[in-house]
């Protein structure tokens, strides 16, 4: 249905009105449930671009403006920005707002004089008579007409709003530089995304409310003065009080709420941290600290949470009194002074005074707290619209004084930079590149390498030097930590680019993809899942070199991107990608792989971020000791080989070379509403029963006190229920969310993301307000049908016929509206998806100039969100309109039957039965909407809990487990024919395993990326169930629990994660170890860095503040630590350089003597020395035996492997594998 015309573009005026364009959607999901596809395409006035661009150039220009008023200090204002686009749509919004309000103070007038038609003295004609009761009953549909036409353009024109502050931001974000955007937490930007762009959303028509509200109250006490003259006075002191009190309660909610997000920002930011790094919080055990981290936050955050709704029960307590103490003022005191008073004013009175407590609940009460969180919400966008951006541009200067313009050149002139409030300085960078030429930058971990680059593209402040080009030129950049964006492998690779087979083709091969491919079951199709999920740490290098390969741009920076693969894959991407498909290109490499050091053009070492020297291989060996130094210590005297049978003697020239919910109730709050509603109709009824006691007037101001009693109760009731349902939800959610398998937390990243942030937001804002609002809506109709019925007990057999017209209306409306919240729902997860993403992504973005692509899809995730969002505002109007046209029509036959038994009964009870009939108007088709409204803020709820119920990590009871001996483990492993796959629907990973592994061996893993390495280790810590056996000192893993499994096995993980705390936590959350401990693991593994404060240094989220060879360290030093007999180690030091590995390996080798460990790594050098080799290939062992006797058999896989590292490195691996085979003996 979405390719087919949007409905609404051919519907007539009359369908337009009512809505009935979208009743295609009601007759379709009667016959099945509704899809995506179903959905009309969003219509052009509603698409998210245009209002974009709308919105950024009123910003703009509010920027420009700032600049030249600087003198005056005036600040750029989004308030602005928002109202210059949209001041004509606010305006025509206000217009239809106050027409339905001045036919709110005609309508009590109207009624009056019908009344009057009534009185047995009158002498008007049946004719008059009808006349007045055909207005009568006419006005309720021109009320209900205007009104919706005016609500239904003002949530439009929120969704617009959002959209539009949605898309601001986004761009803003892609033009942050690295340094801004470290400054931002991605918690702080997820909840401006969702909790703030949403309070905006709700400004349109709260600012009119508020403006109504006031002219509402200035008129009713304009027309209570012509009848009771200064009487009023007093009543006029008790609204101001009533307005201040008001106003006073949201100025404590906007102090209150500016407190609350704060600790909103933190727990989005930590959920969001944690989630991404939930596999090393499982592997390290370490859910507990997490969970009380959580918990401390949600407590506070809990806590103003309540003190809001504090508030907000004074302020709506105030809105519901305000009705009855000004009309018990007014009325008592006309009672006192004896002044006498017609049904006529009794009628205007009491039908303005209601209007007065529904602007004040509903209207004025409402917009005063939307408002004061507005202001909150826009002074955080608006600063962070402010923060610095990123511009490359100003750093680089064009000259054309270069001799050779024919080539591209750049030259880098005693460059130094740093990163904001970041204590690491690049120095004194100097050299030079033209086409064709290899850059090569080396140096030990934290040298500066990878600032070296992040300066070159612009994201780390240059404080001195120059960078110049001779000619325009873009960068492509390829990251150390490789970034994957949710998509298929064909998708990440083009980038937004056409494709071209050839060129795509070319690309694979050259970046060693091709193999992997052809091992995918979907190809170049297959859908790698949230940060690449599905994919080796290899892979994953691969896949964004094939990208940069593909963007054919003309200056390349590779920060290390061959430490991720082995041997013979880094041979094969230096051959095919760098010497021949980049030859033509500027390319500057950053690696540790110094056999490749003698094809640089030019080589730059850098030493603690200052540059040592700069030449090319044999100039630095000659003239450079320290380089000649790091070099023999890196090589360990041995000789570098050639890729090539000759050996050139002279740097060679580039140019020259060849060619990624099961649904529950909150029964406590059910049963709480249940309860309630009794208790309502009960008390309701007591007044009913006591009319014929009283008499009329003072029987309905008793009615209108107890009803007010009963709403006070339901609050009340209604507040503590939800507060204990909120902690009840909170709490299973925190302590379950963590019990889920691995693999749910990847794969729907976003979803996660949306239920931590926009559904908790729900449960904390929307549920206790929709749930009270359906229980006082619910007591109010109650209230006034029991009162109806009483007068006139005829009434029945109508109000029967409107109620089955009303269930059958709610009926149809029900399923279709969930349906499409659910779907509504769907649409808005992709959007934090892409939002996290691209937070990750900025850099790689950027050097791709992709940043249009990039906002582009953003605004396709936009429009694909509104199609659902928008037809769920229109459906809100549907069954609005829908509802209201049955209460009119009940209005009408109600007022042309009292033309009939007017002589029956008295008129000021015909007057009441007509005035509470009119607050049936809105009240009933808002209580049809309500308990769909109960039920979708439930599926916000059920969405929050939904990982309670899939299925957990432990499948075993506690009976099934064994209780394990202290001694455990010793550190024998048996792999029993054992299987793996991270999901029932997924091939297998591995297949078949069976080897023993004995107490205190040392095995080395290798085998070519992604042939299931790094998935023997997820097998051990059994991140998914497996098939066959794994036997830890005779005891399948299966019957031991994953807390104790995993407490006693360490991990070295191959991504290295810290997480935003001190370093202290960061290396013991537990707090188990003393500084003296700590300190020693640190220096075992040389993390030899200036920390000013310590171990309470603070370590930034994702650990940015590190560089990845230091996060290494500190995940090497947290395994130190724990001292355990197993340890398992995946790609532990791939990014440091071989003088720090060798260290690390001899610390490893040292400390863990007694211990089994688990080597994985591309550098042969590092596990040469195991007692045995388990070789893989495609999931399967193909090879297991030791280094020596592997390398005896020339057949064998491992001796192939060896091989291709190079005739001199084959041999000096050939030594020291036999060296250690006789240290063995």
């Amino acid at each position: 249905m979405s390719t087919d015309q949007h409905p609404y573009l051919t519907a007539s005026p009359f369908s337009k009105l009512f809505h009935s364009w979208v009743s295609s959607l009601l007759s379709l999901r009667r016959k099945r449930p509704l899809e995506y596809n179903d959905i009309y395409d969003v219509l052009p006035d509603d698409q998210s671009e245009p209002w974009i661009d709308r919105l950024e150039k009123a910003w703009e220009n509010e920027i420009v403006l700032s600049t030249k008023l600087a003198k005056k200090k005036q600040q750029p204002s989004l308030i602005r920005a928002t109202w210059s686009i949209y001041r004509y749509r606010y305006g025509i919004i206000g217009i239809y707002l106050f027409i339905y309000t001045m036919l709110r103070f005609i309508q009590p007038f109207v009624l009056a004089r019908f009344l009057r038609c009534l009185v047995p003295c009158s002498k008007k004609s049946f004719a008059e008579m009808i006349c007045w009761a055909a207005l009568n009953s006419v006005f309720p549909w021109l009320m209900f007409t205007i009104r919706h036409t005016g609500l239904s353009r003002g949530f439009l024109a929120g969704m617009h709003i959002r959209c539009a502050y949605h898309g601001l931001i986004f761009r803003k974000i892609v033009r942050l530089s690295m340094g801004s955007l470290g400054a931002q937490s991605s918690g702080k930007i997820i909840n401006m995304m969702t909790n703030d762009v949403q309070t905006v959303e709700h400004l349109v028509l709260d600012g009119h409310f508020f403006w109504i509200g006031t002219l509402e109250t200035i008129v009713v006490l304009a027309i209570l003065w012509t009848h009771v003259g200064f009487t009023i006075l007093l009543a006029m002191i008790y609204t101001l009080l009533v307005v201040s009190i008001q106003i006073l309660c949201g100025k404590i909610m906007q102090i209150i709420w500016t407190k609350r997000v704060r600790q909103t920002d933190l727990r989005i930011k930590l959920m969001n941290e944690i989630v991404k790094s939930i596999h090393l919080v499982k592997m390290y055990v370490w859910e507990r600290p997490f969970q009380l981290k959580v918990e401390r936050v949600r407590r506070k955050e809990t806590f103003y949470v309540i003190l809001k709704s504090l508030m907000i029960s004074v302020k709506i307590v105030n809105g519901y009194s305000f009705s009855l103490i000004f009309f018990l003022i007014v009325f008592g005191l006309l009672w006192y002074r004896r002044a006498p008073f017609n049904t006529d004013f009794f009628t205007i009175a009491f039908v303005l005074i209601s209007y007065l407590r529904h602007t004040y609940l509903h209207g004025f009460a409402t917009s005063c707290i939307n408002l004061s969180q507005y202001w909150v919400a826009v002074q955080r966008i608006q600063a962070f619209l402010t923060v610095d951006e990123y511009n490359q541009s100003k750093m680089i200067i064009m000259q054309n004084e270069f001799n050779n313009k024919d080539k591209l050149t750049i030259d880098i002139q005693n460059l130094s930079s740093n990163w904001e409030n970041a204590s690491f300085h690049l120095r004194d960078v100097t050299f030079s590149a033209q086409t064709g030429e290899l850059i090569i930058i080396i140096g030990s971990i934290a040298s500066g390498k990878s600032s070296l680059l992040m300066t070159l593209l612009g994201e780390m402040k240059m404080t001195s030097g120059t960078i110049k080009l001779n000619r325009n030129a873009r960068f492509c950049y390829v990251p150390q930590e490789s970034w994957i964006f949710s998509g298929s492998i064909k998708e990440n690779i083009l980038f937004g680019m056409e494709f071209n087979e050839k060129k795509f083709n070319e690309s694979i091969y050259a970046a060693g993809l091709d193999t992997d491919l052809e091992n995918f079951q979907y190809g170049d199709s297959t859908l790698v899942g949230d940060n690449g999920i599905i994919l080796s740490g290899g892979q994953k290098a691969r896949l964004s070199l094939a990208r940069a390969l593909y963007r054919d741009e003309d200056i390349y920076l590779l920060d290390d991107p061959l430490s991720a693969v082995d041997v013979q894959v880094a041979r094969h991407i230096f051959e095919k990608c760098i010497l021949r498909n980049l030859r033509s290109k500027v390319c500057i490499l950053v690696t540790h792989q110094i056999q490749f050091l003698k094809y640089a053009t030019t080589i730059v070492f850098l030493d603690k971020g200052t540059q040592v020297a700069s030449g090319t291989y044999a100039e630095l060996y000659e003239m450079c000791p320290e380089f000649k130094q790091w070099t023999q210590t890196n090589t360990n005297n041995s000789r570098l080989d050639s890729l090539s049978t000759s050996e050139p003697t002279t740097p060679l020239n580039i140019s020259a070379l060849p060619d990624f919910i099961t649904q529950l109730s909150l029964l406590t709050g059910s049963s709480s509403s249940n309860e309630t509603e009794k208790l309502l109709t009960q008390t309701v009824e007591k007044p009913v029963q006591k009319q014929s006691e009283e008499s009329k007037h003072t029987g309905a101001v008793s009615r209108w006190a107890n009803a007010e009693r009963i709403r006070y109760a339901s609050k009340s009731t209604n507040d503590n229920c939800t507060v204990e349902d909120q902690s009840s939800i909170r709490n299973m959610t925190i302590n379950e969310w963590y019990k889920k398998r691995d693999n749910y937390f990847y794969v729907l990243l976003g979803r996660i993301i949306n239920r931590f942030s926009k559904d908790i937001s729900s449960i904390d804002e929307k549920l206790s307000e929709v749930t009270y609002n359906f229980t006082e809506a619910f007591s109010s109709i109650v209230s006034t049908i029991s009162f109806i019925v009483f007068i006139q007990p005829l009434s029945l057999i109508s109000l029967i016929f409107v109620g089955t017209i009303l269930e059958r209306i709610r009926r149809i409306f029900s399923p279709t509206i969930r349906d499409i919240k659910r779907l509504e729902s769907l649409g808005r997860s992709p959007i934090y998806s892409h939002l996290s993403s691209t937070i990750q992504g900025v850099p790689v973005i950027r050097s791709f100039g992709a940043q249009k692509m990039s906002t582009r899809e953003f605004s396709h995730y936009l429009d694909e969100h509104s199609r659902a969002c928008s037809i769920m505002l229109i459906m809100n109007r549907w069954v609005a309109m829908r509802v209201d046209s049955v209460v009119a029509a009940f209005i009408g036959l109600l007022t042309f039957s009292m033309l009939f038994v007017h002589r029956n009964l008295p008129v000021s009870d015909l007057g009441l039965i007509l005035a509470y009939s009119f607050t049936l108007m809105g009240t009933v088709q808002w209580i049809v909407r309500l308990t769909i409204d109960v039920m979708m803020q439930m599926t916000s709820t059920e969405r929050v809990i939904e990982y309670i119920d899939l299925k957990p990590e432990e499948s075993s009871t506690i009976d099934e487990l064994i209780v394990l001996s202290p001694q455990w483990p010793i550190g024998s492993i048996v792999f029993d024919n054992m299987s793996f796959r991270y999901s029932p629907d997924s091939s297998w990973i591995l297949s078949n395993i069976s080897i023993s592994i004995q107490p205190g061996e040392k095995i080395g893993i290798v085998g070519r990326t992604g042939a299931g390495k790094s998935s023997i280790i997820q097998s051990l810590f059994r991140m998914a169930e497996l098939d066959g056996r794994i036997l830890i000192d005779g005891i399948d893993t299966k019957q031991i629990s994953l807390y104790e499994l995993r407490r006693h096995i360490s991990i070295i993980p191959q991504d290295p994660v810290l997480f935003n705390d001190t370093l202290r936590i960061n290396l013991d959350p537990f707090g188990e170890y003393s500084d003296i401990e700590i300190w020693s693991a640190l220096n075992e593994v040389q993390f030899k860095f200036d920390l000013i404060e310590g171990l309470q240094h603070q370590v930034t989220e994702g650990g940015l503040n590190f560089s990845v060879g230091q996060r290494q360290l500190i995940c090497l030093a947290r395994a130190l630590l724990r001292k355990n007999r197993i340890l398992l180690i995946d790609e532990a030091t791939a990014n440091v350089d071989h003088k720090t590995d060798e260290i690390i390996q001899l610390a490893i080798r040292r400390k863990f003597v007694h211990c089994t460990v688990l080597t994985i790594a591309h550098r042969l050098r590092t596990i040469i020395d195991s007692d045995k080799i388990l070789m893989l290939s495609h999931g399967r062992v193909v090879e297991f035996e030791s280094a020596h006797e592997l390398l005896g058999d020339d057949k064998s896989y491992f001796s192939h492997l060896v091989l291709q590292a190079g005739h001199w490195e084959a041999e000096y691996l050939r030594h020291q594998a036999k060296k250690a085979a006789k240290s063995r003996k």
